[in-house]
């Protein structure tokens, strides 16, 4: 659920157009780890996980350690705006 996050916040999506986007795209349930005949969370599911994380404090601390880890490594995410 937290890589259906991370692309969430990746491409700008909101919790129905990633639903959408993980039953649309191969890439999206490899990247998550979703075969693809497994059903994938709906919108609801998504929007209730985020928002146990962000209720439990882990929300910030969670996306803050993957991007030190990205930027350890020397890696940019350019964001479809910024591309």
């Amino acid at each position: 659920m937290l890589k259906a996050l991370l692309l969430q916040q990746f491409y700008g999506l909101s919790d129905a157009d990633l639903e959408e986007a993980i039953n649309d795209r191969v890439s999206f349930r490899r990247f998550i780890g979703l075969p693809l005949e497994a059903s994938s969370p709906d919108h609801t599911t998504l929007c209730r996980f985020r928002n146990r994380l962000v209720e439990a404090g882990l929300s910030e601390k969670l996306f803050g350690e993957f991007s030190r880890q990205l930027e350890a490594r020397g890696l940019v995410l350019i964001g479809k705006d910024m591309a």
